[in-house]
Parts: C-alpha cells; sequence; structure tokens
C-alpha cells in the first residue's frame, strides 16, 4: 500500500464528503479512491469513513486518524513546496478567504487576471463575512479588512481602505447637506447592523446612534439604496469608490470620518510559504498598493 496516496484519498473523501468529488479532486478514478481508502482501514483494523447513500462522514476514529494525518501531509506539502520555491512559476491550489463584499466587487477581476498571469495555480475561493479560522479550516490565505487581532498568523498589508459617508445628489437636494454630527440625527440613515447587533455610526468625534429606513448586514445593499436616494450611508471606498467616481454618490463630512484602515492579507504562520500564496500576495500589493483602482 503507497500510504502517502491513501492518506491523501482518505483527507479527500473526509473534505467532499464523496468519494466522487473526491476523485475529481485528485484526478483519478471512484475505485482508485475507494481502494486507497479500503486499505488504510483494512491496515489499521478500524472503520474510518461511514458510507451512506446520501453522504460520507467521518467516524470518530477517523476525526482521531485525520488530525495526525493532515499535520503529515502538511509536512510533506510544506517540504515539497520548500523545494518548488525554487521554481520561478507558482503552482497548485490557492484556498482564498475573503469578505463577501470585497470579493464580490474586486476578486472576480483579480483573480481572473492572477490565474492568467500563473495558469499552474487554481484557486478555491470562499466568500464570507464571518471569521474565518484558516488553520482549522485549511485555508491558505484571506482577506482581512481594518485593525488584526492578535494572533499568530502571518501578515502583509495589501491597501489602503477609506470609510466614506455618501448619500445620492437627489437626497441631498430633498434633505439638505448635513455639516456636523448632529445634524444626521435629523437625516434618513442607512446603518449596517455588526454582528453583535449595533448599528451606531463609528465618527471621529465618537459612536452616534442615528436612525433611519434600512438597517442591512450587507454593504451591497447598503449602497443601492444610497444610490436610489433613500438616504445616507457610511461604507467602505472599496464599496463606493467608483459611485464617488461617477457622481452617483456624494462624499459627505469626510472632516469627521476615522482614520484610513487597511487591507490585509493573513496567512498561517510556517517556515516555508507556499508559491501560489506568495505570488498572490505578491500581485494584490502590486495592484493595490499604495492607491487602489476604487479610490
Amino acid at each position: 500500500m503507497d500510504r502517502i496516496a491513501a492518506l491523501r484519498a482518505f483527507r479527500a473523501v473526509a473534505d467532499a464528503e464523496s468519494f466522487s468529488a473526491a476523485a475529481t479532486h485528485l484526478k483519478t478514478s471512484k475505485s482508485a479512491i475507494s481502494k486507497h481508502v479500503t486499505a488504510l482501514e483494512s491496515d489499521l483494523g478500524v472503520k474510518l469513513l461511514s458510507r451512506t447513500t446520501r453522504r460520507v462522514s467521518l467516524t470518530s476514529a477517523g476525526e482521531v486518524y485525520m488530525r495526525r494525518a493532515e499535520r503529515i501531509l502538511d509536512e510533506m506539502d510544506e517540504a515539497d513546496q520548500a523545494v518548488r520555491q525554487q521554481a520561478a512559476v507558482p503552482t497548485g491550489r490557492l484556498r482564498l478567504a475573503a469578505p463577501m463584499s470585497f470579493g464580490i466587487q474586486h476578486l472576480g477581476d483579480f483573480v481572473a487576471e492572477f490565474i492568467a498571469l500563473h495558469p499552474g495555480v487554481s484557486v478555491d475561493l470562499n466568500l464570507s463575512d464571518r471569521y474565518v479560522d484558516l488553520v482549522e479550516e485549511r485555508i491558505d490565505l484571506a482577506i482581512r479588512i481594518g485593525k488584526l487581532k492578535d494572533s499568530s498568523l502571518q501578515a502583509r498589508t495589501l491597501a489602503p481602505s477609506r470609510t466614506v459617508m455618501c448619500a445620492a445628489p437627489k437626497y441631498i437636494k430633498a434633505h439638505g447637506t448635513p455639516k456636523k454630527p448632529k445634524d444626521l440625527l435629523a437625516h434618513k440613515c442607512l446603518t449596517y447592523t455588526y454582528a453583535d447587533g449595533t448599528t451606531g455610526w463609528k465618527l471621529k468625534d465618537g459612536v452616534l446612534n442615528v436612525a433611519g429606513p434600512v438597517h442591512a448586514n450587507n454593504g451591497d445593499i447598503l449602497r443601492q439604496l444610497a444610490v436610489k436616494g433613500l438616504g445616507i450611508a457610511i461604507l467602505p471606498s472599496f464599496i463606493v469608490g467608483p459611485d464617488i467616481k461617477r457622481g452617483t454618490l456624494v462624499s459627505l463630512m469626510e472632516d469627521h470620518i476615522p482614520q484610513v484602515s487597511s487591507i490585509h492579507a493573513v496567512y498561517p504562520p510556517g517556515r516555508f510559504v507556499p508559491a501560489p500564496v506568495r505570488a498572490f500576495i505578491d500581485f494584490m500589493v502590486g495592484r493595490c498598493n499604495p492607491k487602489p483602482s476604487w479610490d
């Protein structure tokens, strides 16, 4: 039995919860994957996977074995990558996580251009506004916006991130232009709902609890409503920058908006950074720093 091949087959099945999907991922046959897993279970004398007609899942023994097997495979991949980094052309899979709005607005273009430059790299893209545990979920690289939490993760700044208070010209014409924070209390404000349920606006002068017709936990929908003239919104420039340039939204009260934040690339700690990760970070820095296209 080729134990390394068996371990890779086992992990692929566990990740995909499917023998067919694992075979597709490893570019082999379903029967070959099944033989590897069966041989591994026979050698260990335990059942690693529970198979039903609808899904495949890890048994309790399989969960224990998976944790150890992943370490072995990751160390082997790191050793292989350390050698491959001597080559000029990055190859392999890049597992990338990013916030929903940033991903939808910009990563399509960035990923398309990156793959055109590096056709040997494939990208698994996970868009979500939840906090992603890179180590637990085996993510190679995540894009995070704002102040980073203390952690053992490595990080590199990709671009500045400005916050913009804005409204459509027709809203300003109908309701007037706010000049100072207290003026906002008389305006219709479109507010972002944070994970803790709060909707207050964080200004240089402090948090202001404004009110309005819509609260939402997604910046793209708030941008759409602002463009339609429903009210004033505070959103990152990577969402509303193009509208500011076109004039469909107007920037307001710039002196009261907090300092510029940053967009970061974070990746798991390790002596060697996989070539696709390093290449993508360098590519993003080249495209976004010091001034990104949306600004």
